[in-house]
């Protein structure tokens, strides 16, 4: 039985959970849970647990996994006195609660400065090697006594170049995701024409890994009022994630449809589905690259949009379920060929990224080989 929290107090705390939006629960001063907006979590915790562990006379922050995925719980003592606890103010933030606290914070500013150097130098390292390149062809042509070692130099050169572009890549494609806001744009996205366009890329491409892609998209035009390519690079991030838990050669799902039943004005919902590799061929550094891939993706989609973001995986299937609210009419201006973020153009957002999952693919094939 409660000793210290009175009704009105408790009825007011309450409201001040409920109406703060997060993930939230109130216990009594024997740790005992009274109130809670997050039955399928708390219902089954247990405070005096933590509590064996922890002071907790202080706000205390602690780990714990929420939908098989870990968040942080903070846990906040409320007192009626300065030595007296009446209750105990519990709420967790996952992944996607922390970069969108982060992103308001200069720990955004000093992420994006340390990526944008790393990046530059990357470049830099880039163009030395070029230039390295160079250099030996001419010293290769003019020393016909090299033979078999101007070989040897020249992969060893090719590998240098390929690890610095997958470097390069993977920091601008971290820039564009992590923190980084979305513009206002006045252009419009066709989300219908991308993901149609997109997929029809994928498709094509998965030929040379000997993966069949199964595609669908709706047939009317839903709209974005953005650029979209920060939502084209987190599908890709996605997609990625994937691939990298599917066996190689197996089929892959996408699908786009309009859905009128998630937002009052209608959502455009995109799903993926890959077969799963077993655990025991499966990696802890594999998997938790495609965790950081998967959960990249869903702040894109949750944040950035305003969408939703659902994962529904068994032993044998991955699957991965988004939405993003839409227009049904375009209301400005339209993308055109010199800034739509879905061609194939060798520099852009998809071309970059998909020649990364294919040669990460390829590397795999001979391993197994």
């Amino acid at each position: 039985m409660a000793k210290y929290m009175t009704s009105g107090a408790q009825k007011i705390m309450e409201c001040f959970l409920q109406s703060s939006g997060g993930k939230s629960a109130l216990y009594d001063d024997e740790m005992n849970l009274v109130w809670s907006n997050y039955h399928e979590f708390f219902d089954d915790f247990d405070l005096k647990q933590v509590k064996s562990e922890n002071q907790l006379t202080s706000e205390t922050a602690v780990s714990v996994i929420k939908n098989g995925v870990r968040a942080v719980l903070n846990i906040t003592p409320v007192r009626k006195t300065v030595r007296t606890i009446c209750a105990y103010v519990c709420s967790i933030k996952d992944a996607y609660d922390i970069y969108r606290l982060m992103s308001k914070t200069v720990i955004s500013d000093f992420s994006n400065n340390i990526m944008n150097k790393s990046k530059a130098r990357i470049e830099k390292l880039v163009m030395l090697n070029q230039e390295i390149h160079e250099a030996a062809s001419d010293l290769i042509t003019n020393n016909a006594e090299c033979g078999s070692e101007s070989s040897v130099l020249n992969e060893l050169i090719l590998q240098q170049e390929q690890l610095l572009t997958t470097m390069n890549n993977e920091i601008r494609f971290y820039i564009d995701t992590c923190y980084k806001e979305l513009s206002e744009e006045k252009e419009f996205c066709n989300l219908t024409i991308l993901f149609a366009t997109v997929f029809s890329y994928i498709a094509e491409d998965f030929k040379e890994l000997k993966r069949k892609v199964v595609l669908s998209v709706p047939k009317k035009d839903y709209y974005i009022m953005n650029g979209g390519s920060t939502l084209l690079l987190a599908f890709m991030h996605l997609l990625r994630a994937h691939i990298m838990l599917s066996p190689t050669k197996s089929s892959v799902t996408l699908s786009a449809e309009y859905n009128d039943t998630i937002t009052p004005a209608g959502s455009f919902l995109v799903k993926v589905k890959t077969t799963l590799l077993s655990d025991d061929k499966t990696d802890e550094s594999t998997l938790l690259t495609s965790r950081a891939y998967r959960e990249l993706s869903k702040k894109v989609f949750k944040y950035n949009y305003g969408g939703t973001f659902e994962c529904t995986d068994t032993k044998k299937n991955m699957q991965t379920i988004f939405s993003v609210p839409v227009a049904k009419k375009n209301r400005g201006a339209m993308l055109n060929s010199s800034n739509v973020c879905y061609n194939c153009d060798e520099g852009g957002i998809y071309r970059r990224y998909m020649r990364e999952i294919i040669c990460t693919e390829n590397e795999e094939h001979k391993t197994l080989d």
